[in-house]
């Protein structure tokens, strides 16, 4: 039987949505092991808040989030993206929860 564009089209989300929550495991395990320095260990992060917010996990992103943030390590770079990524998310969200004091 031959799928519709619209089944396609939702097959293809579902693979993407393995792949990144994939991703998001192997990225946790790397920072679990200590892997990369902390500029790279902020980056990996931030990918896994990205991934996060594309699956729609926003109460999983947002921790990440308040860590990038409050990170003493975190390049200013990386803690002004953090931030306007989460004030995105809240206003999606119309939450405030997991703020961390700045």
């Amino acid at each position: 039987k031959a799928l519709t564009a619209r089944d396609r089209m939702r097959e293809l989300i579902a693979l993407e949505n393995r792949y990144l929550r994939k991703a998001i495991e192997q990225y946790e395990v790397g920072l679990a092991n200590g892997e990369g320095n902390p500029e790279e260990q902020a980056n990996y992060r931030y990918l896994i808040v990205d991934f996060k917010r594309r699956l729609g996990d926003t109460e999983g992103a947002l921790p990440v989030l308040n860590e990038l943030i409050t990170s003493e390590q975190t390049s200013k770079e990386v803690k002004t993206a953090a931030k306007n990524v989460r004030e995105i998310l809240r206003s999606h969200a119309g939450t405030t929860q997991g703020q961390p004091a700045e």
